[in-house]
């Protein structure tokens, strides 16, 4: 029995990555995994009307609109065969839209460096809820990040020739790996 949990374990590490929660750091409000950014109304929120080409905080365009979120993170940590030395990592976004058109894009804007240079990824629909009417992506940064790197990110929602952003009020959202 020993020798099967030995096994697995070995087997884990082999195959990939091990996830572990992390803590949004993020100035106001202060969330965790699986929470939403949520206004006093009771809907989430956080968009813009207009594509921006650099960091979305620092663009006039920014306004509250009920219409959009729910966030999640989790940071991916990818260890070495045979020990527990932590190489490089993963950021891994969860973002709830409104189904505003059947053709959408939902993905992060994020930064190593903050904001000097930043990526976009585009992330994948992965579930629909007809409740509340919301589709869920997934997206996925780089899978080089390393130990000790501050990641700041933005989402945008692409539907209908618009751009929608949620930079948790002008605080952006943060992952420490």
């Amino acid at each position: 029995m020993k020798n099967k949990a030995f096994f697995a374990a070995v087997t884990a590490i082999v195959l990939g990555m091990t996830m572990s929660a992390c803590s949004l750091r993020q100035e106001r409000p202060v969330l965790g995994p699986n929470d939403s950014v949520v206004s006093d109304d009771g809907e989430t929120l956080v968009i813009s009307t207009k594509e921006v080409a650099q960091n979305p905080v620092f663009t006039p365009e920014w306004n509250n609109t009920i219409n959009v979120w729910k966030v999640s993170q989790e940071t991916l940590k990818y260890y070495k065969y045979g020990g527990t030395v932590y190489v490089s990592g993963q950021l891994k976004v969860t973002a709830g839209v409104n189904n505003l058109a059947y053709d959408k894009v939902v993905g992060i804007r994020y930064t190593l460096d903050n904001w000097k240079t930043y990526k976009d990824y585009n992330g994948y629909w992965i579930s629909h809820d007809g409740y509340g009417n919301t589709d869920n992506f997934e997206v996925l940064s780089e899978s080089t990040i390393k130990p000790g790197t501050l990641v700041k990110y933005a989402i945008y929602f692409k539907a209908n020739g618009k751009t929608y952003w949620n930079n948790n009020y002008g605080a952006n959202f943060s992952a420490q790996f």
